[in-house]
């Protein structure tokens, strides 16, 4: 589970499992630096996220399945709705490179991730609200209508690269550079 997303804590995720799933993973996380010094004000948050916020989940929940029922309703993406259980949406496109629509719904306001060539990823958190819902479904439709009469070749080749260009803090651009 992820603290910073759905629960509004500012970073933070668990595992949970049978005990020899939680030892496998806990040697994995330390295969791939996922250790911490100084975790305790991480657990802080978490704890403090699970106490007020959990109550919330549904309502996160509830939105990226409402956002998974707008956006079928596009004839470019095809959605196995049955699958929208948490705030993570995932969607295929049919007839448009993912990073293309990525870029278009960015610079719409609508920040997704590209989870392949022709997959997209929504996650929802907290603070979106059921307009900004309909909001997004509507300008991700507007991205879609753009890409079909204003086809281009997608500057994007992958979401490290995406990240790269959009999240100064990944990989700081000119202008944070000085």
């Amino acid at each position: 589970m992820c603290f910073s997303k759905a629960l509004g804590a500012p970073v933070g995720s668990c595992l949970a499992g049978p005990k020899e799933f939680i030892t496998r993973a806990r040697r994995f996380k330390q295969q791939f630096g996922g250790g911490f010094r100084q975790a305790g004000i991480i657990a802080a948050v978490a704890l403090y996220a699970l106490g007020h916020h959990r109550s919330r989940l549904a309502e996160t929940h509830t939105r990226a399945a409402t956002f998974a029922r707008k956006i079928a309703s596009y004839s470019e993406i095809a959605i196995d709705l049955s699958t929208v259980e948490t705030n993570i949406v995932r969607f295929r496109l049919r007839g448009a490179p993912a990073a293309q629509l990525v870029e278009e719904a960015h610079r719409l306001g609508v920040y997704m991730l590209p989870s392949g060539s022709n997959a997209v990823r929504a996650v929802f958190y907290l603070d979106i609200t059921d307009s900004d819902v309909e909001r997004a479904s509507e300008l991700l439709g507007q991205a879609l209508r753009h890409l079909k009469y204003h086809p281009k070749g997608s500057l994007i080749a992958s979401t490290a690269q995406y990240l790269s260009m959009h999240w100064p803090i990944a990989a700081p651009s000119k202008e944070f550079q000085r």
